[in-house]
């Protein structure tokens, strides 16, 4: 090793031996006076009023103190830069007006990584497990951005994306490297599961008062979309040896169900339908009698909402208009318009694409009479922006995240908590799968977090496993 690489390398360990020292010290501390921890939090509520006081606003000042907390508490414990992270995407600071998310976020994962690094070099333990399924994303990633070198309008745009792509690829990289325990593990699909409540609670409220899911999260369809990701984990939440979680999952579940209903996203209902179908066919082809009568139950409550609620009327006609869409729906119209240009930019570009980011402005040459947009397929968008090799090794990561939740099933008793957890990892992504086809989301971040979930699943279950083999 060079002069400059051990000053690195020794600088580092001084720095990780006075980390553990100040958390050691400070464990200590608070552990024992009770007086200090009234202190420390006196100054800091003082610091906060003062800041609230003397500065215009409060939700600035606010989100300063907690940029600044979640900061030290990352060089503190990597992990939580993860939890931080994922809690970005549902609250974002742009919807209080104090912050670019994507900005925050790259902060944050950045910082989760050079805090991770330092730590795993300080303890000279820098060991992670590349599953199969993080190497196909970081190939992926990699193919955007040779796919960018011939953007066939924008290079700029395709760098963009490929970036936004590349950040998705490191924050999934840090979950298989840092939430590597089952509490860990718990922890993150409880945030999830947390932010997923928060949304169906403004879409069942809009339900009960006559509103719209307007202005919840992003669009009508990609909230559907995201709570079709997460639907199958409030079933799983049904069968948790803890009854309040028990109970809150019967809450989220009702709460889902209205706010996908009221979105009047074709796309989500489909998405829904298919998940269902597919947890149905599990639970027949295991004999999981309770799963079965719980997705009886939710059927009845889904035809509850459709045929006795304003809002499940609208829904219908919504529905409705699968059959007339030559006729008298303009969306659908448009999405075949847009689907027909992908498919001959594909022809055209079958190798590297147009570029990302490169669909809409490619679109004009292809119809030259509609606004250009997305492609609103996830699917097109690869196939015409990656090339058919992007789209064909999106695809291999889907089939590699089944052949995992697959193996996890077959490993662990069909009953458990574990084996549920991974059959609605399983179930959420074939929701995905089909609301994909009415929905660009290539970007769509939880996507890959459910599929790294998986692996991680996997890992622990296999850790198990050996400990059981070891015990005997």
């Amino acid at each position: 090793m060079s002069e400059s690489g051990d000053w690195l390398y020794s600088n580092l360990i001084l720095f990780e031996s006075k980390r553990n020292e100040c958390f050691v010290w400070t464990k200590e501390l608070f552990g024992q006076n009770q007086n200090i921890k009234i202190i420390v939090f006196s100054i800091i509520g003082i610091a906060l009023g003062m800041s609230i006081i003397f500065m215009e606003g409060w939700r600035m000042p606010i989100f300063l103190l907690i940029m600044v907390t979640v900061v030290a508490m990352i060089f503190w414990e990597p992990y939580v830069g993860v939890v931080f992270f994922t809690f970005l995407l549902y609250f974002s600071p742009e919807d209080h007006g104090v912050g670019s998310a994507a900005r925050v976020s790259l902060y944050v994962s950045l910082l989760t990584l050079v805090a991770w690094l330092i730590k795993g070099i300080g303890e000279k333990k820098l060991n992670i497990k590349w599953p199969l399924q993080l190497v196909i994303l970081g190939i992926l990633s990699l193919w955007m951005f040779i796919v960018t070198q011939t953007a066939h309008i924008s290079v700029e745009a395709s760098l963009a994306d490929s970036i936004k792509f590349f950040k998705i690829f490191v924050f999934c990289f840090l979950i298989i490297a840092i939430a590597n325990s089952q509490k860990k593990l718990k922890i993150l699909l409880a945030i999830n599961i947390f932010g997923i409540t928060y949304f169906s609670l403004n879409g069942f409220h809009s339900l009960l008062f006559g509103g719209d899911v307007n202005g919840i999260y992003s669009d009508n369809n990609s909230l559907a979309h995201l709570l079709d990701l997460f639907f199958p984990l409030g079933i799983a939440m049904l069968f948790y040896p803890t009854k309040w979680v028990r109970f809150w999952g019967y809450g989220l579940i009702l709460m889902q169900l209205s706010t996908i209903i009221i979105s009047n996203s074709r796309g989500g209902m489909l998405g829904l339908t298919s998940m269902l179908l597919w947890m149905l066919f599990q639970g027949l082809r295991e004999l999981r009698w309770k799963m079965i009568g719980i997705i009886g139950i939710i059927v009845i409550l889904a035809a509850g909402i459709i045929f006795g609620t304003e809002a499940g009327g609208r829904c219908i006609k919504r529905m409705e208009t699968i059959k007339t869409y030559q006729k008298d729906e303009g969306s659908a119209m448009k999405r075949i318009y847009l689907w027909q240009a992908g498919i001959e930019m594909i022809k055209d570009h079958p190798i590297v694409g147009v570029g990302m980011d490169n669909f809409a402005l490619t679109f004009p040459e292809y119809n030259p009479y509609l606004k250009p947009q997305t492609s609103h397929s996830t699917y097109i968008q690869f196939g015409s922006e990656c090339g058919i090799p992007g789209l064909g090794i999106y695809l291999l990561l889907l089939i590699f995240h089944f052949k995992t939740t697959f193996d996890i099933r077959r490993k662990v008793d069909k009953n458990s908590f574990e084996a549920y957890v991974c059959l609605s990892l399983e179930s959420g992504i074939i929701g995905h799968m089909i609301s994909s086809i009415f929905i660009a989301k290539v970007y769509s971040e939880p996507v890959y977090w459910i599929i790294m979930f998986g692996a991680i699943l996997k890992n622990l279950v296999k850790e198990q496993i050996n400990l059981k083999s070891a015990s005997k």
